[in-house]
């Protein structure tokens, strides 16, 4: 989780009085023992998490909260850098857990990686700010320079005791990934968790002094601890080991246990024998969480590629490898004997004809009422010493769904087909009377002629370069629908006017090539054309919401049922293979001598597009 961009006020009061609080903790620890050296200091663990959520922002409140040490111990020198030295610490384990370039080549799924984060890193942080520790308390009188090497092997293991039973715990409530498992289904788990902590508070209140020595009996929880590391997410484990530490040191710290017994507290026994569970229990915790997750992300693979895993044994017959029921329709009645026979069917052909399954196979198959089309993968993973088969997996793919998804492209292809023919088409009857009149003006306004050529030579090269485009600007297309108009001015001269308004908020929108080119040419055959007096073609857009309206206007009338004409149906058939049903068009009588063909489209900016 990366960290915040600044701690607000909320932030720094929770970082200060979860400090203090843990400090807190550990003082009573140290006095409970009665030693010079906390059995733990939950403290470090906290720090390492906030430090981890927050970033480095958060250290000056770190510091501050430490400086409750000096408020209920009393200051010293040793105690006026533990604000400093704690905080140093926790940066470092961050810097190295989290941080390191040590790690940018490791997995980020493999278990090294979090290895790494609970075993070396806490240690080289925590060495460092135990000797510099160590070596204030012994200027200030504290300790004895004979205990130098002693002590700060204590406070380096009680450190790291803190970092690993609380930094991930906290890690995972910050991270919002701490989910309670319903023990429903994970009974197996929490039986065996309770069972451990049953186990060790009886091994630290001497139950079996009688039957083992009391340091063996406080093993006697670690496959319990195991089972339960197989069974539940890494999150309810870390909450599991926080509460195994902070009971067992408070046990140890009232001189119960093998690692307090007569008030001879050894903390540094107890902090190595705590960390052995953590490390242990959370790292297999982690490592089958993962590994569970991997393979599940491959069986859902799988099923998306529509493969079927099995296995095949002698005895029993063939099985889901998941121990479901096996849902291909070829599996059905291969469940009872003759064993063998049913494996030699799935093999193919060739092995049905020699009796023998092959050691590995790769098959085409079909089921008897020809609804699958499968691909039958396998290999023979044991044989007896006749040579017969007697274990075997294998992969079944469903053909079916390849073959569904090759028809599918082929359509598509089909369709893109069609689409890019009815964008080249052009209509024939429009290009022969262009020809005409230009020929006509040749011998009349040489000029005019050559402008009109050019004209329509731009008109059809745009034509051919849209090609390719199933979407274009709607600026482009008026200026192809420009040109038609003007060309067909050559023909009808005063007879026909034009008035395109498209605002500029409309102009970048995008509309299938040819689309209102079409409805123009439409608007010249059967109005302008077929109208005897003057006329006006007119078209016009607007955005409204998220849609593009063209509204297209030429003089005519309708029939009494008026029935689209080619250039119509054109326009009609791209919109359903563009659109999907998402465009709208209607043909309707303006007024008494005018009709209006009105287009409405998903708007799509060209900004926005890719086209």
């Amino acid at each position: 989780m990366p960290p915040s961009k600044s701690i607000g006020w909320k932030a720094a009061a929770l970082a200060v009085l979860s400090v203090a609080l843990a400090c807190e903790l550990g003082l009573w620890f140290l006095q409970l023992s009665g030693q010079r050296v906390s059995l733990i200091w939950p403290s470090a663990g906290i720090c390492v998490a906030l430090i981890y959520f927050h970033g480095p922002r958060i250290c000056p409140w770190l510091a501050v909260g430490h400086l409750w040490i000096g408020v209920r111990f009393g200051f010293n020198p040793a105690v006026a850098l533990t604000p400093l030295l704690y905080v140093g610490e926790a940066w470092l384990a961050w810097l190295l857990s989290f941080k390191s370039r040590i790690l940018q080549s490791a997995d980020r799924v493999s278990i090294i990686r979090t290895l790494w984060q609970i075993l070396p890193a806490p240690w080289l942080a925590a060495i460092p700010a135990a000797i510099l520790m160590t070596l204030a308390a012994t200027f200030s009188g504290r300790f004895g320079e004979d205990e130098f090497v002693m002590t700060t092997a204590r406070v380096s293991a009680a450190h790291v005791h803190g970092m690993v039973a609380l930094a991930p715990l906290f890690i995972h409530l910050f991270a919002r990934d701490f989910q309670l498992l319903s023990p429903d289904d994970h009974w197996i788990g929490f039986a065996a968790l309770t069972t451990a902590f049953v186990l060790m508070a009886m091994a630290f209140t001497n139950v079996f002094r009688d039957v083992m020595g009391m340091t063996s009996a406080a093993y006697l929880p670690f496959p319990m601890l195991m089972v339960a590391a197989v069974s539940l997410r890494p999150p309810v484990i870390s909450l599991a080991l926080a509460l195994w530490c902070l009971a067992s040191t408070t046990m140890t710290s009232m001189g119960m246990g093998p690692f307090g017994a007569l008030r001879q507290v050894q903390p540094l026994e107890l902090a190595l024998y705590n960390l052995l569970v953590c490390y242990t229990t959370y790292l297999i915790s982690v490592g089958t969480t993962r590994l569970i997750h991997q393979l599940e992300r491959s069986q859902l693979t799988l099923e998306v590629a529509g493969v079927e895993t099995w296995e095949w044994s002698h005895k029993s017959g063939f099985r889901s490898m998941r121990g479901e029921k096996l849902k291909s329709e070829i599996f059905h009645g291969m469940s009872k004997p003759p064993r063998t026979e049913n494996l030699t069917r799935l093999a193919g052909s060739d092995a049905a004809t020699k009796g023998q399954v092959p050691d590995e196979w790769k098959e085409r198959l079909e089921t008897s009422d020809a609804k699958e089309l499968l691909l039958s993968t396998g290999k023979v993973t044991s044989r007896g010493r006749d040579g017969n088969a007697l274990g075997a997996i294998g992969l079944l793919q469903d053909l079916s769904a390849v073959r569904k998804a090759e028809d599918a492209l082929i359509a598509l292809g089909h369709q893109r087909a069609i689409l890019k023919s009815l964008q080249t088409r052009l209509n024939p009857h429009f290009l022969f009377n262009a020809l005409n009149a230009i020929r006509a003006l040749v011998y009349i306004d040489p000029n005019q002629a050559s402008d009109a050529i050019n004209t329509l030579s731009r008109l059809l090269r745009s034509n051919l370069r849209n090609v390719e485009r199933p979407l274009i600007r709607l600026d482009e297309e008026i200026r192809l629908v420009s040109d038609l108009l003007s060309i067909s001015s050559i023909r009808f001269g005063d007879r026909m006017s034009t008035r395109i308004e498209i605002p500029k908020s409309a102009s970048s929108a995008l509309v299938p090539p040819m689309a209102i080119y079409n409805l123009a040419e439409n608007a010249i055959v059967h109005g302008i054309e077929k109208n005897a007096g003057n006329g006006t073609i007119s078209i016009s857009a607007r955005i409204e919401g998220e849609r593009l309206h063209v509204c297209i206007t030429s003089p005519g009338q309708l029939g009494t049922k008026p029935s689209p004409g080619v250039g119509t149906k054109d326009v009609l058939q791209r919109f359903e293979l563009l659109y999907a049903g998402m465009a709208e068009f209607e043909l309707s009588q303006a007024s008494e001598n005018e009709v209006q063909a009105r287009i409405s489209l998903p708007f799509q900016d060209h900004e926005s597009a890719d086209c």
